[in-house]
């Protein structure tokens, strides 16, 4: 079964927050924490931005998400932003993931 989790980049308090999933009877949700907080919600503010995880971990065992700058091996002045389109994430579907290195995101 694919593992799926999201992050949220909040602009306002300028870092991010992991997802919790909690399966339900009849649904699946992703909660952040502090769950207790309304303003935690995502869409509470307009300055959350969701990203999801892509299945993939980079050459160190970091997690990959939609968002983040990967150096492609072999490449070194090659630094590609993280984002999905027509079902892959680029440029993560095109590369193996020993050949991937998370060096940034686009928030900073």
């Amino acid at each position: 079964m694919k593992v799926i989790k999201f992050r949220k980049f909040d602009r306002l308090q300028t870092d991010f927050s992991y997802s919790n999933r909690v399966d339900g009877d009849t649904s699946t949700i992703f909660d952040f924490e502090p769950s207790d907080d309304i303003e935690n919600w995502v869409g509470a503010r307009k300055s959350h931005e969701l990203m999801q995880y892509t299945g993939v971990h980079d050459c160190v065992g970091k997690p990959i998400y939609e968002g983040d700058i990967v150096q492609i091996k072999g490449l070194s002045s090659d630094e590609r932003p993280v984002y999905f389109d027509h079902g892959k994430f680029v440029p993560v579907y095109q590369y193996s993931a020993k050949d991937l290195k998370i060096i940034g995101n686009v928030f900073h």
